[in-house]
């Protein structure tokens, strides 16, 4: 039996790493880059911003990701985290200090480094906590994703709108919260083990060989037995792992991680159910980025913030703080056949307001139509997790 301190490990780093997620995405500028980069401060024309600085963040975004995905389990989470504070410290003081088009590039390459560092907060605490706390983790890591991004929508919002703040002090108050964000990241615990190549012996948790989804047979799943009366835990220990060396634990078998990873690569995509998700899962993705990399000139085009107030932050305070991503863990609905219909039907919907957002002059059917295709976002990608 596990002592009552063992059984609270996961606390700490939880906290932490919640901690740590609020700051970093508590950053009161954000809503308001594009016209912070075409005012008076840098005195970028619309071209630039458009064309040739945010371009950067996405071939950049996309060049970091997979060797970055590659070397989170191998430096064991942590110092991808660290990464990412780092990134955004650098992209923030170039956002204060720096001038001209090349050094806003790199300002984009800086907070692409960043968010590719995601994948190191999302599964640092799995490597920590035991399995049977995984989805009450999950819940706070996400939850503390949205409470930053909203907190510091609002601050935003309000501070422009009632304390007569500059976007220039916006970007100081973003850079003291990431500052800050930084400084907690050093006191989280550094993982024992990884996914990959750091494993005890017999350990399979998170692999995809341990996770199965029956296409043919949802009752299978769900009843944890298959029809040979084999159960799933059984059966999941079929597979051929290779297993480190319990002699010498330190050195890496890049051979067996290799195997392991082309293992998991077939167990995904044989699986066409699986297959179909992520292949949607990607596209949307990718488009949500575009949207709300490009919404804020878009949002510029139809009223500047020249002529008069605006209310991104608002605007985004309201699309973070929507409960959509929530509900779906309350709808009682068999996600296994009517999942794809309800995929197909939001997806007809976003494109919908994508096309209103392009067509209309009104900034404030611009508005709920971005926070439409956010929620609906939210609410579809956390039915394909």
């Amino acid at each position: 039996m596990e002592s009552a301190g063992s059984d609270r490990s996961w606390l700490k780093p939880t906290v932490l790493l919640c901690v740590y997620g609020i700051f970093s995405y508590m950053k009161p500028s954000e809503p308001f880059l594009t016209p912070y980069l075409m005012g008076p401060s840098k005195n970028l024309t619309e071209f630039e911003v458009v064309n040739e600085i945010y371009p950067v963040w996405t071939y950049a975004y996309v060049c970091f990701l997979l060797p970055v995905f590659l070397l989170t389990d191998y430096v064991k989470y942590k110092p991808v985290i660290l990464m990412q504070g780092l990134g955004y410290i650098g992209c923030w003081i170039l956002l204060l200090f720096a001038q001209g088009v090349p050094l806003m590039q790199v300002m984009q390459v800086s907070y692409a480094i960043a968010t590719a560092g995601e994948i190191g907060y999302y599964s640092y605490i799995y490597s920590i906590v035991k399995q049977e706390h995984y989805q009450r983790v999950t819940s706070y890591v996400r939850s503390t994703t949205l409470i930053g991004l909203f907190l510091g929508s609002l601050i935003g919002q309000l501070l422009v709108l009632f304390a007569g703040v500059t976007y220039f002090d916006l970007n100081i108050f973003s850079l003291v919260n990431v500052s800050i964000a930084f400084v907690i990241s050093w006191f989280l615990p550094m993982p024992k083990k990884t996914l990959f190549f750091f494993t005890e012996e017999g350990d399979m948790s998170g692999s995809i060989e341990s996770t199965h989804l029956n296409e043919e047979n949802p009752a299978e799943e769900a009843s944890g037995v298959n029809a040979d009366g084999i159960t799933i835990e059984e059966r999941g220990t079929s597979f051929s792992t290779p297993k480190p060396n319990p002699k010498n634990k330190s050195k890496i078998d890049w051979k067996g991680v290799l195997v392991r990873l082309w293992a998991d690569v077939k167990g995904c995509y044989m699986n066409t159910v699986l297959l179909r998700w992520s292949l949607w899962w990607a596209l949307s993705t990718c488009g949500w980025l575009l949207v709300v990399n490009y919404a804020q000139n878009l949002w510029e085009t139809i009223h500047s913030s020249a002529e008069g107030e605006v209310y991104n932050g608002a605007v985004e305070a309201t699309c973070d703080s929507a409960l959509g991503a929530f509900c779906v863990g309350f709808i009682k609905l068999n996600w296994t056949r009517w999942g794809e219909i309800a995929l197909g039907l939001c997806s007809l919907c976003k494109c919908g307001l994508l096309l209103l957002m392009y067509w209309t002059t009104d900034i404030w059917l611009c508005y709920a139509a971005y926070v439409g295709f956010i929620v609906l976002y939210n609410f579809v990608i956390t039915i394909t997790q």
